[in-house]
């Protein structure tokens, strides 16, 4: 039996990969064997360092300086390097990285080899030995993983004293603006690949119940108050494994790496958009005042969602008012006779008003009128198989027994409720209702939209009342296509300037 259960689900895997990729594929990280240090460490010529560390401070560009002082400082490095057990970091300045106390592993970033997920490997060559540091989760951060958070930083020596530059804030050493040697693929490529085992892309549609445990938010790297805070949100098959690629490459670009610290939302994607959406809202909440706990301000966020992560993100910056609920409903939320929770459940999907941090939306591929691919008798038979969320299906069921309290349409919604491929379908009478919401005028909104996308129509992807739109090179995986990328990157820019005046 068991086994053709799990036939069947590769036969619907099948069918969401060739019928249904309403998002570019999430290509799962993995990684060469880690390579070790040498166990018998060279001792570093602590002269050689001082002197070339003195020229690259007076601002001596010449090559083989800095190829004889990286020669040199990997050498002390590599005792820090520990695979086994924490670094000891009590002769080095950590005071630049946040949270230094929590420090339980040091790795040198290019022993970590990247095997896939990421299109560019390459490392920001410079000055400095570029690490990957792990981070333990306290109560004071606790929107970091379980399993720790890696976080880039470059180790720098004057031939005495070694520090730790955090290389998400700066760019360069020296006087005359010496580069710093970066490698952010390497922390990120650790990241993920601890945690994408969470979600399978496949029952994650299928079954909220059994990944809602797994539901959440993470911070990508290291906390900044000064930042501004960019929340991405994944569309449906899909997981944070799709912005990979875009997060790479935005960490590249000094302006936007020194400016902003990226967050994660992960979620099982085939249940109802407007649940998910409250999800979502209390995830940005809790980054928000997680942050605030820190020190931080609590404005300026940019939300951006592929595909049906733009629905998601669209409804944190809208005013719902009264029309979707009386669409369905003839009494308020707590005159229903279902339980106090599902209650509150409701009225959180229905009733919401916008987020005020947030100041800026981009949607990449987003069905705002839903995606014609969804009416294919392939996706019908996933939709047949997708399970509501546990605690809504009580209520719904409960509903219908009352008809007294819904109207004709309130009656269809309780005999079905929609999930997530229902909603995008067009004509849902929910999908269209949602849609119809204004667009907040305290809000800036971008759209990027793939000229190739044969999953969601442009009419569909483009929307009236956007500051820009953008028709770039690129199928439905715009995310992380290198036009989409770098429309996202000049948006963020943008915003930074504009937060500047």
């Amino acid at each position: 039996m068991d086994r053709l259960y799990s036939l069947y689900l590769w036969q619907l895997a099948a069918l969401l990969c060739s019928a249904i990729s309403l998002c570019s594929c999430s290509t799962k990280v993995r990684l060469y064997q880690q390579q070790p240090i040498a166990a018998k460490v060279q001792n570093a010529d602590n002269k050689t360092i001082a002197t070339a560390w003195a020229k690259l401070q007076s601002g001596d560009l010449d090559e083989s300086v800095a190829t004889q002082y990286n020669s040199e400082l990997r050498k002390l490095v590599a005792k820090l390097h520990g695979q086994d057990g924490p670094p000891n970091l009590t002769a080095i300045d950590t005071s630049q990285i946040h949270g230094a106390d929590r420090i339980d592993q040091l790795l040198i970033a290019d022993t970590i080899k990247v095997q896939r997920g990421f299109c560019d490997k390459s490392s920001i060559p410079g000055v400095g030995i570029p690490v990957a540091l792990r981070l333990q989760p306290t109560a004071s951060d606790p929107l970091v993983p379980e399993d720790g958070l890696w976080v880039p930083a470059t180790v720098v020596s004057d031939g005495v004293n070694l520090r730790l530059i955090d290389s998400t804030s700066r760019s360069a050493i020296g006087v005359r603006q010496t580069p710093l040697a970066m490698n952010f693929v390497a922390p990120l490529a650790k990241d993920i690949h601890a945690r994408q085992r969470e979600f399978q892309r496949l029952t994650a549609v299928l079954n909220y119940e059994r990944f809602s445990p797994r539901m959440g938010i993470v911070r990508v790297f290291g906390f900044h108050p000064k930042k501004t805070p960019v929340v991405l949100v994944h569309g449906i098959y899909s997981t944070t494994n799709s912005w990979n690629n875009a997060i790479n490459s935005l960490m590249r670009i000094p302006e936007v790496r020194e400016q902003y610290e990226f967050w994660v939302f992960n979620y099982p994607t085939g249940a109802p958009i407007p649940f998910l959406a409250e999800e979502l809202r209390s995830a940005v909440q809790q980054v928000t005042q997680s942050r605030a706990a820190l020190g931080a301000e609590r404005e300026g966020m940019v939300l951006i969602g592929h595909s049906m992560g733009g629905l998601m993100a669209k409804a944190l910056t809208q005013n719902s008012g009264q029309k979707q609920w009386q669409a369905y409903f003839k009494v308020a939320p707590e005159s229903l006779p279902i339980s106090r929770s599902q209650q509150a459940e409701l009225r959180a999907m229905f009733f919401f008003e916008p987020l005020p941090e947030v100041e800026r939306a981009i949607f990449v591929a987003t069905p705002h009128r839903g995606a014609g691919i969804t009416g294919r008798r392939s996706v019908e038979l996933i939709d047949e198989v997708v399970r509501t969320p546990r605690d809504l299906l009580e209520a719904t069921k409960v509903l219908r027994k009352h008809p007294e309290l819904l109207t004709t349409e309130g009656l269809h919604l309780v005999a079905d409720f929609p999930n997530s491929i229902e909603h995008m379908r067009p004509g849902n009478s929910l999908g269209e209702l949602f849609s119809e919401l204004p667009l907040n005028p305290k809000v800036k909104y971008h759209s990027i939209i793939g000229k190739c996308d044969k999953i969601v129509e442009r009419s569909s992807s483009s929307i009236d009342g956007v500051t820009s739109e953008a028709i770039i090179e690129s199928d439905h995986g715009a995310q992380a296509s290198v036009t989409g990328i770098e429309e996202i990157a000049r948006i963020l820019q943008a915003h930074t300037t504009s937060k500047a005046n």
